[in-house]
């Protein structure tokens, strides 16, 4: 039986991700157990069923960066209640996730 994708948004996971694309020291068995949540909870919201999201990232043209940050922003809005994008493209989260996997594995 596999294992299935995670069900709850991995914040940790994405903040460690940030952190890491943002130049700073990360653990790396943290990062890549990190980055893996991360890419089976964008599977989850979008094969497995969610709503594809991809296009709203490019045409704000946002930075991996900036992708990560709005993802916490939208799971955790600051006090004013900004949210910085109305829908996640989860695709594009993952994509980073995996970006970052390959650069420690190859």
């Amino acid at each position: 039986m596999l294992t299935p994708y995670p069900q709850v948004f991995p914040q940790e996971a994405v903040m460690m991700l940030l952190d890491k694309v943002r130049g700073r020291e990360v653990p790396l068995t943290d990062m890549i157990h990190g980055a893996w949540n991360v890419v089976g909870y964008s599977c989850q919201q979008t094969l497995g069923g969610g709503q594809i999201v991809g296009q709203e990232a490019f045409a704000q043209n946002l930075s991996d960066e900036d992708l990560l940050q709005a993802v916490l922003d939208q799971n955790n809005p600051n006090p004013e209640g900004v949210v910085s994008l109305t829908m996640i493209p989860w695709l594009l989260v993952g994509r980073i996730a995996l970006k970052l996997l390959i650069s420690v594995l190859v």
